[in-house]
C-alpha cells in the first residue's frame, strides 16, 4: 500500500492539473474575445497578460510536484542511492551495527561486508569498515562507516582487506585484490581493464627456470597446446605455433605464438599457465636451444672470435666467397685445437662477422700476443691453405697472409 505522503502528492498533482487547464482556458478565451471599445481592448490585454503569467507559474509548480512524486516512487521501489542514519535516542536499545533508513521509508539494516586498511593519495593510513556495492576494475564503490558517506576506493591503495563474511584476510600483492573482487562480484574484466601494462609485466602465473643464455631470436618452430594469460583477452587456450623467442625490453624474453584461427600473441614464459605434455616450457626451450647449431655457433664465436675473424677475412679478401672448401679448412683447424665445429655452425658465425682491413690488422695484433704457441703452426697452416699458398694467392689475400706471418712467428 502506498504511503500517505505519496497519495497526498498525487492528489495535489491532480488538482494542479485541473487548475492549469482552467487558467489556460481563460487565457485563450480572453485572447480571442472581440470588444468594440479601445478601453475594453486595453483591459482585455491586461487580463490576458495576467492570466498568462499565472498559467506559467501554475504549470511550473505542477512540474515540480510531478518531479517530486517520481522521486518518491523511485525511492519506494528501486535500489537506494543514498542512506540516512536513523536517530535513536535510547542508547541501550541501539544494536551493534547502525540501522539505516531510506529517506524515512521502510527500515533496513546495512552491515559492513569488508574491513580495509587503506592508504590515501596523501599517505594517510586508516582502517575502515565498508559496505562494498560494486567494482569497476580498479575502484570500489562503497559506503564508508568511518566517513558516514558513500566513497570510492582505489584498489591498489588497499593494503589489506578482511572479508567479514568469511573472516578471510586478503593481501594486495601482485594485484590479488583486483582478481578477488573481479570474481566476487562476478565481473568479466580483462587484465587490461584492471592493470597498467607495467604492472602486468611483473606478474607471474607459473614458475619457470631461467634461460641459460641470451637466446633472443632463437627459432623454436614447434606446436603446443597451451593455456596462457594475456593482457587484452585474459586466459586463452588452444593449439599454437611457437615461432621464435625474442629478448624483451623489460629485461626478459617473450615467445611468439600464432594459431590457425588467426590469433597471435607475444607471451612471456611466466604468463604460460600450462603446456600439454610439458612441465616447464622454459626448460623445454633451453634444452632445445642447447642442442641447436644456434647455441653452438654463439658459444664458438664467443670463445674464438678473433682467430675466426682473421681466417674469414682471408677468405673474403679479394671478393671471394666463404665456400664449402674454405669453411672445411677453418673447421678442421678449430677441431684440431679442441673446438666443436661443423661447416653449418661456422656458416652461422661467419654471417655475423664483417671485418675491414684496419680491423683485421688490429685483431691480428691482439691475437698474436695471446695465441697459444702450440696453436701457431696450425693457424699459419690454415691461413696458407685458405689463400692457396703464396704462389697462387691473390693480391689482398697475399698481403693479409704476409701481415699474419709478420706478427705470428713460430
Amino acid at each position: 500500500m502506498k504511503s500517505f505522503k505519496y497519495i497526498a502528492v498525487l492528489i495535489l498533482y491532480s488538482f494542479m492539473l485541473v487548475l492549469d487547464f482552467f487558467f489556460v482556458l481563460i487565457t485563450v478565451v480572453l485572447a480571442f474575445d472581440k470588444n468594440d471599445t479601445n478601453a475594453a481592448d486595453g483591459a482585455q490585454v491586461g487580463a490576458v497578460v495576467m492570466c498568462t503569467v499565472l498559467s506559467a507559474i501554475l504549470i511550473f509548480i505542477t512540474l515540480k510536484i510531478r518531479s517530486y512524486s517520481k522521486k518518491l516512487d523511485e525511492l519506494k521501489y528501486n535500489a537506494p542511492k543514498r542512506f540516512n542514519k536513523l536517530n535513536n535516542n535510547n542508547d541501550d536499545e541501539r544494536p551493534d551495527e547502525p540501522i539505516w533508513t531510506l529517506d524515512g521509508q521502510n527500515q533496513t539494516e546495512l552491515k559492513p561486508n569488508f574491513e580495509i586498511k587503506y592508504k590515501s593519495a596523501e599517505g594517510e593510513v586508516t582502517v575502515r569498515k565498508v559496505f562494498v556495492k560494486d567494482f569497476d576494475g580498479k575502484m570500489l564503490e562503497a559506503y564508508c562507516f568511518l566517513r558516514d558517506d558513500d566513497r570510492t576506493f582505489y584498489v591498489p591503495r588497499i593494503i589489506e582487506c578482511v572479508d567479514l563474511a568469511t573472516g578471510e584476510v586478503l593481501s594486495n600483492d601482485k594485484g590479488d585484490l583486483r582478481w578477488y573482487f573481479n570474481e566476487r562480484f562476478k565481473k568479466d574484466f580483462k587484465p587490461s581493464d584492471m592493470f597498467e601494462y607495467d604492472e602486468w609485466v611483473k606478474m607471474s602465473f607459473s614458475s619457470c627456470t631461467p634461460f641459460v643464455d641470451d637466446i633472443g631470436g632463437f627459432d623454436v618452430d614447434d606446436y603446443f597446446v597451451v593455456k596462457i594469460a594475456t593482457y587484452k583477452d585474459g586466459v586463452v587456450s588452444g593449439k599454437f605455433h611457437c615461432g621464435k623467442v625474442y629478448s624483451s625490453m623489460y629485461d626478459g624474453f617473450y615467445m611468439t605464438l600464432s594459431g590457425d584461427d588467426g590469433r597471435s600473441y607475444n607471451v612471456e614464459p611466466n604468463k604460460v599457465i600450462s603446456v600439454e605434455g610439458v612441465d616447464d616450457i622454459v626448460k623445454y626451450i633451453n634444452d632445445k636451444y642447447l642442442s641447436s647449431n644456434e647455441c653452438k655457433a654463439r658459444r664458438l664465436q664467443k670463445e674464438c672470435e678473433s682467430e675466426i675473424s682473421v681466417l674469414v677475412y682471408l677468405c673474403r679478401a679479394d671478393g671471394s666467397s666463404l665456400n664449402e672448401k674454405k669453411r672445411t679448412v677453418i673447421c678442421n683447424y678449430l677441431r684440431n685445437t679442441g673446438r666443436e665445429c661443423t661447416t653449418e655452425i661456422l656458416a652461422i658465425v661467419a654471417r655475423r662477422i664483417s671485418v675491414d682491413t684496419s680491423e683485421f690488422k688490429k685483431i691480428v695484433n691482439v691475437f698474436s700476443k695471446s695465441v697459444d704457441p702450440s696453436k701457431k703452426p696450425l693457424f699459419l697452416a690454415a691461413a696458407n691453405e685458405i689463400v692457396g699458398g703464396k704462389e697462387k694467392a691473390k693480391p689482398f689475400s697475399l698481403a693479409g697472409l704476409q701481415y699474419i706471418e709478420s706478427k705470428i712467428k713460430v
